[in-house]
């Protein structure tokens, strides 16, 4: 990788940035009026509005993600300009990655159908479940407003600390310098307009990576397996909620999610492969500015995660910090599958070492600006040691018995029959 290369041209030299084409707004595309709600996917109006249920039962009110709540946020001009664009284009990738057909038969997943639903809370969380009639066939993601919101505040406010990037760069540590830190969302902004970008970009990865987890519980089979075995509606969520019910004991809970974010990993290289792997950067080191915004969107939703209180149902965000970036890599790394196994095993071994190694100095930059910022000193290592036992022992033997169990309830293998003659909608 020519990862020196590329930190030595982004700082040293201004480049041009490639010019986003103008979005729609994505209210237009994707509010639905008759449904109170903003759902991305091709799904009928009355499962939208079983979300629009979902939602104000989950929520207590009813408040709708319009843009009268966008409003609500109370954000700078420059701040709802930077939340807009992030929105369009979250929503253009996640349009891609669901599709905006009905699907027919012959293509893949048919007759399953999901869709994603933003959701106007500013809790970091996120969840999926199936709809209630199981024969729709259908998965309903949810993405609470706070998952995208969270990451832009807090990355754009760390892209603004004096020295963010420095020691990373150039080796050097950082010149302490005093910093006004202003109240309220997008309120600290860098006024270098390359990390401005950076910021979003990352930002919109980070929400991209919680829609591509929820969607491997689904994809995994996670919530056919829970509805089909446990009786139980398959909610996951993202976080820890207070009003959750849960079904599973911790190993289950902790292998499913390890399962979920595995695959979150090998989803966010495969779906980015076939968009040329964008990123804020000069085209010749796209590739490379890429890795490192992918490492920083884990870093950055990993870091918000680690201001919750969690428990054994949910390895620590260090962890899966780690787990997710391992999975990522074995995926976005070419090694030759013609060499030999103990060669190939080598060229991975050193890929890994070699970017952890990045991974820790990027993630040292980030926790020096938490700090900074006031929002604690990053990831805690505390339960990692107990973690790596935990995954060699127990769980790595309930994750083995697991699978097999699942396989059968997973999209391709798995789906409800509507009588005979009748369409899926």
């Amino acid at each position: 990788m020519k990862i020196s290369s590329f930190l030595d041209v982004t700082k040293l030299k201004p480049f041009k940035r490639r010019r986003l084409k103008k979005m729609e707004d994505p209210f237009n595309l994707y509010y639905e009026e008759k449904a109170e709600v903003f759902c991305i996917g091709k799904i009928p109006l009355r499962i939208k509005q079983e979300a629009r249920s979902i939602i104000k039962g989950k929520l207590e009110n009813d408040i709708q993600f319009n843009r009268d709540y966008v409003n609500s946020l109370d954000l700078s001009s420059e701040g709802k300009e930077i939340f807009d664009s992030a929105l369009s284009q979250l929503s253009f990738w996640i349009s891609k990655l669901v599709g905006m057909k009905k699907r027919r038969k012959g293509q893949s997943l048919y007759p399953w159908q999901y869709a994603v639903i933003i959701v106007p809370s500013l809790s970091f969380n996120a969840w999926v479940r199936l709809s209630y009639d199981e024969k729709d066939n259908t998965a309903l993601i949810f993405l609470n407003t706070g998952v995208l919101l969270e990451n832009l505040d807090r990355l754009h406010a760390t892209f603004s600390t004096p020295g963010f990037l420095e020691e990373f760069w150039s080796g050097k540590a950082p010149i302490e310098k005093p910093l006004e830190i202003k109240q309220g969302y997008l309120c600290n902004l860098s006024e270098n307009q390359v990390f401005r970008a950076m910021a979003t970009e990352i930002s919109i990865k980070a929400a991209m990576f919680v829609v591509f987890h929820e969607l491997a519980h689904f994809l995994r089979g996670h919530v056919s397996y829970l509805r089909g075995e446990l009786d139980h509606s398959g909610e996951i969520h993202e976080a820890p909620t207070s009003n959750t019910e849960e079904v599973l004991d911790n190993t289950t809970r902790r292998v499913m999610e390890v399962d979920a974010d595995q695959m979150a990993g090998i989803f966010a290289s495969q779906f980015w492969r076939q968009f040329d792997h964008p990123a804020v950067s000069p085209k010749e080191f796209r590739n490379e500015a890429f890795s490192l915004e992918v490492m920083s969107a884990i870093l950055s939703n990993n870091l918000i995660l680690g201001q919750y209180e969690f428990s054994d149902k949910y390895y620590s965000p260090i962890w899966r910090t780690q787990h997710i970036l391992e999975f990522f890599y074995k995926d976005f790394f070419y090694v030759d599958e013609t060499l030999p196994l103990l060669e190939r095993q080598n060229r991975r071994e050193k890929i890994s070492r070699d970017m952890y190694k990045l991974q820790l100095e990027l993630m040292s930059e980030h926790e020096r600006s938490y700090e900074i910022m006031g929002w604690g000193k990053g990831l805690s290592t505390e339960r990692l040691e107990k973690e790596i036992d935990s995954l060699l022992g127990d769980d790595q033997l309930a994750f083995n018995r697991l699978i097999p169990v699942l396989a059968k309830y997973m999209p391709p293998n798995f789906f409800y029959q509507r009588p005979d003659g009748q369409e899926q909608y």
